[in-house]
């Protein structure tokens, strides 16, 4: 009875030191979330590692982290984080955000593979082609670039319209 009663006493002591650390990491992501939108970077990446690490393959919080980490210009480590998410859940946000680091270096060509996956994974991801027509415009691919404008537009991103009216026929 002694054994039934301590094995009670260890896995109720397991589950509320889980339940604790889990609710540590919603903590540490909310403060990280805060200080994201107060543009206080280098603090909510403070915050945002200290909530990986009590759950690392949480998706909400590697993608908070990406996001942290491009404002304070650690691309190689927001790239880890966003392909760490497409493990997890492969979702066009993510192969979009990686198009724009690649972009911001004027990698355009690069940046045009990764929105592409982001338009394998949702055809409809209106930002992804505003991206594309974008690196496409740098490229001086004038017709690809009005072409991905009007699918923009057409998912519903009006911004791509005066683009459209400036740069296509």
């Amino acid at each position: 009875m002694k054994k039934i009663s301590l094995l009670i006493i260890a896995l109720f002591t397991i589950t509320f030191g889980y339940s604790q650390v889990g609710d540590i990491g919603k903590i540490m992501f909310e403060r990280a979330s805060y200080l994201y939108k107060a543009q206080k970077y280098d603090s909510a990446l403070i915050f945002i590692n200290k909530a990986v690490k009590t759950s690392p393959e949480t998706e909400e919080y590697l993608f908070k982290r990406a996001l942290i980490k491009e404002k304070t210009n650690d691309k190689k480590g927001a790239i880890k984080d966003y392909k760490q998410c497409i493990e997890i859940n492969p979702k066009a946000i993510y192969y979009n955000n990686l198009g724009v680091i690649y972009a911001i270096d004027s990698k355009y060509e690069e940046a045009i593979e990764w929105y592409n996956k982001a338009l394998e994974k949702d055809s409809s991801y209106a930002q992804s082609w505003v991206n594309i027509g974008v690196a496409f415009y740098y490229l001086h691919k004038f017709d690809k670039a009005c072409e991905a404008m009007h699918n923009a537009s057409k998912y519903g991103l009006k911004m791509a319209d005066s683009f459209i009216a400036s740069n296509c026929n």
